[in-house]
């Protein structure tokens, strides 16, 4: 079965090719296998025209019992009867849940949209969309697989039943304090376009950039007023290092800058949820060689003024964004803006009459 379909003296009258005037190049690949699917011809996949004389000869006529009786196992589920790991995939869907291998998904893969939106309809489609209760389900499948495990390779420690219900409420537990903990740290109400701060205050956005093919990163900050007039900036290229800890040195940039310009009252704004943790809430378990960093920012939020860190979705931050990306493609020094560079010129004004 895994002979060529034209070239291989398959049948008992030789090979098929001499038979046709022309073997079309995009069938010259195709194996017997290809073509006898299921006790059936395939004549709808090929693009070479077979006389109706040659179809009435090859409908007469079944390979597989041509093939003659031998001895040893055979996959009756398979058109070479030779087990592989798709057929005994699609075997196991048919028993369970009934799958028709006649349909398939290629309309959807075909389809011109960008790859991950085909995944997330797959994923809708099949009903495997990761949701939090869908999570949580296999939180507690996870368990009962370690209790199978264990009772295989630990036969002499066996788990009990009540064991393992201790373990899924414990996982149900964290799993819930995970949700709440989430729902505070993340508030619904988080800006998603940027918005001027109150009266005699100054906003801060911040935000870096990483590179990874070029060993580079880069951060932007920018100050404006209440009115959101553009107040000063700044940006640099610096050397490559964990998301985080670049986040971090945006932050401080930002909050330097702020104090050299005597702001008093001043909102430092950031859309990474890492770095807002670990300044605003002191969590500890993201530390690695951020520290100095973060004594930094500490030591910048502690001065004699009002200086708040807040947290904002990625939408706020666009100009700050698209300033430490610049920086990093054009590999810039430290750079003061006093007006806001040209590329920046349109999203500036945009937030500026979104709110006006």
């Amino acid at each position: 079965m895994s002979q060529s379909f034209w070239y291989h003296a398959w049948r008992p009258c030789g090979t098929l090719a001499p038979l046709i005037p022309f073997v079309n190049i995009s069938d010259s690949h195709l194996k017997l296998e290809d073509v006898w699917h299921h006790g059936h011809w395939r004549w709808d996949i090929l693009c070479t025209m077979i006389s109706e004389e040659v179809k009435l000869d090859l409908m007469l006529f079944d390979p597989i019992k041509q093939a003659g009786d031998k001895t040893g196992w055979f996959w009756t589920n398979s058109n070479t009867l030779t087990y592989s790991t798709k057929s005994g995939y699609e075997w196991l869907l048919k028993k369970k849940f009934g799958w028709n291998d006649n349909e398939n998904w290629l309309c959807l893969w075909r389809l011109r949209i960008p790859e991950k939106i085909k995944c997330l309809l797959w994923l809708c489609l099949n009903n495997g969309v990761p949701t939090a209760s869908y999570r949580f389900q296999r939180a507690a499948f996870w368990w009962i697989w370690r209790d199978r495990n264990n009772d295989i390779f630990h036969q002499d420690d066996p788990w009990s039943k009540e064991k393992i219900v201790h373990l899924v409420k414990h996982a149900a537990r964290d799993f819930s304090n995970v949700v709440i903990n989430q729902k505070h740290i993340i508030p619904s109400s988080l800006k998603y376009n940027w918005e001027p701060p109150p009266m005699n205050f100054c906003k801060v956005n911040c935000d870096a950039s990483v590179f990874e093919n070029e060993q580079l990163a880069g951060f932007g900050c920018i100050i404006r007023d209440s009115m959101g007039i553009w107040i000063k900036g700044c940006s640099a290229s610096i050397p490559l290092s964990s998301v985080l800890c670049c986040e971090l040195h945006a932050i401080w940039r930002g909050l330097v800058m702020a104090w050299d310009c005597e702001c008093k009252e001043v909102i430092c704004e950031t859309d990474n949820l890492d770095a807002f943790l670990l300044v605003s809430r002191g969590t500890t378990s993201m530390i690695r060689n951020d520290s100095g960093l973060l004594d930094k920012i500490k030591e910048m939020l502690q001065r004699n003024w009002t200086a708040t860190l807040v947290l904002i979705q990625r939408t706020a931050n666009r100009a700050a964004n698209l300033m430490a990306k610049t920086v990093v493609l054009n590999k810039q020094v430290y750079l003061e803006w006093l007006l806001p560079p040209n590329n920046l010129d349109i999203i500036i004004r945009e937030e500026y009459y979104s709110f006006s």
